[in-house]
């Protein structure tokens, strides 16, 4: 497995709860 894939999965992950969060406040 290559070392950045986790990483940029969790960052991707965690920016989508971000949108989410978002868009459910607003």
């Amino acid at each position: 497995m290559h070392p950045l894939v986790f990483p940029v999965k969790q960052v991707n992950n965690a920016w989508k709860n971000i949108f989410v969060q978002a868009g459910i406040l607003k």
